[in-house]
């Protein structure tokens, strides 16, 4: 196997790794208790086409309750208050692969940002991953991102869903969160086109998205 594709393959390794686990943001200095909830918190795209032209925007928006439903009991919990909750962003350009060569590199340097809700964190890998905190407003948990297109490309974006959130009045009550698309169409057969005879699964079902930049 040749040297360039070896590191093609650990690079998309690294941001399907990005789907698992959370980012810094998310990791807390307490280690007093196990997982205790499991919530959902999902991420709309709009507009959700498979082509945009160089100049338009795509949005990333969170807009959902702090009062939330835990996945395993169905109770509503009222989980105000976090300190670490966000996502990890990883922006990958498709480049031509196979089924075992992903055919990706890392394309944060092909868009342009602006953040109209939520934080950003310096990622310690700003050429791949851009890391930001929600926002928590009148009971609502938010986060708004334009996403900028200044190159043609066909490009994805991995969502990570976030991992040992927890309260600044309970620290040791710890919750994970996924965070899938909603109301949003994937284009996954982006994903399949640069990967023939490759069978998308798992989180990549949920949480990339896929678009073309005209």
């Amino acid at each position: 196997m040749k040297t360039k594709e070896i590191h093609t393959i650990i690079a998309f390794a690294l941001i399907i790794g990005f789907l698992f686990i959370n980012a810094k943001c998310n990791k807390s200095p307490f280690d007093c208790a196990n997982t205790v909830y499991n919530f959902e918190l999902p991420l709309k795209v709009f507009p959700d086409k498979d082509s945009i032209n160089i100049g338009d925007t795509i949005w990333l928006e969170i807009n959902e309750s702090s009062l939330i439903q835990d996945g395993p009991t169905g109770k509503m919990v009222d989980y105000s208050g976090t300190s670490n909750l966000g996502t990890a962003l990883s922006f990958m350009e498709f480049t031509g692969g196979s089924f075992s060569n992903p055919g990706t590199e890392y394309a944060v340097s092909a868009f342009q940002f602006n953040l109209k809700s939520g934080s950003e964190i310096v990622h310690f890998l700003p050429e791949k991953v851009k890391e930001f905190k929600f926002e928590e407003k009148q009971g609502n948990y938010t986060f708004k991102l334009a996403v900028i297109a200044k190159r043609k490309g066909i490009f994805a974006i991995g969502i990570s869903n976030a991992a040992n959130v927890y309260r600044e009045k309970d620290k040791c009550s710890k919750a994970a969160f996924s965070i899938p698309l909603k109301e949003t169409n994937n284009h996954i057969y982006l994903l399949e086109q640069n990967r023939p005879g490759y069978i998308p699964s798992g989180l990549e079902l949920t949480n990339l998205y896929c678009f073309k930049v005209i």
